[in-house]
C-alpha cells in the first residue's frame, strides 16, 4: 500500500516545534467591526507563546460539530503573528444553512468558550515557502 504523493502539495512541511493538531482555544473577547462582521480573540494554547514561532501561518482551521454535521473552517488571523498570548480573527456572520454554520457559531462565542483550532503548516508560493519581499515587483 503505497503513500499518496505529495507533490503539488501547496503546503510546507510543519516547523519542528509547531502544535499539531487540534486545540482548545479560549475565547477572550469580542467585537462587532460591521452589523454582520466581529472580531473574535482567542488565546494561545498553553506552552505557546506567539503564532510567529512557527513561522507565519497561513491560517487556523476551526472545527465544530453542528446540526449532526462535523464542520470546519479555515481563517486567517489578521493579529500580528508576533504578538503574544492570542490570536484574532475577523468573522463575518452568515445565516447557518443545513450543513454550515461555522461563522454563526464563532461570532456567538462569549469569553471563556473554547474552539478546537488548528494552526496551518506555512504555505508554499510556487515551490518554495513565501517570505517578505520575495519579489522586487508582482
Amino acid at each position: 500500500d503505497e503513500s499518496p504523493s505529495m507533490e503539488g502539495w501547496p503546503y510546507a512541511e510543519y516547523p519542528e516545534n509547531a502544535i499539531k493538531g487540534h486545540h482548545m482555544y479560549t475565547c477572550l473577547q469580542t467585537w462587532a467591526v460591521s452589523g454582520d462582521s466581529k472580531v473574535i480573540r482567542f488565546a494561545l494554547p498553553e506552552g505557546v507563546k506567539t503564532l510567529g514561532n512557527f513561522g507565519a501561518p497561513s491560517c487556523i482551521k476551526a472545527k465544530q460539530e453542528i446540526g449532526g454535521h462535523l464542520l470546519d473552517k479555515s481563517y486567517c488571523p489578521v493579529s500580528h503573528p508576533d504578538v503574544e498570548g492570542y490570536v484574532d480573527l475577523l468573522v463575518k456572520r452568515y445565516e447557518p444553512t443545513p450543513g454550515s454554520g461555522m461563522s454563526d457559531f464563532l461570532c456567538s462565542r462569549q469569553p471563556g468558550d473554547q474552539v478546537p483550532i488548528m494552526v496551518k503548516p506555512p504555505r508554499k508560493l510556487g515551490k518554495s515557502l513565501y517570505f517578505a519581499n520575495r519579489f522586487k515587483e508582482m
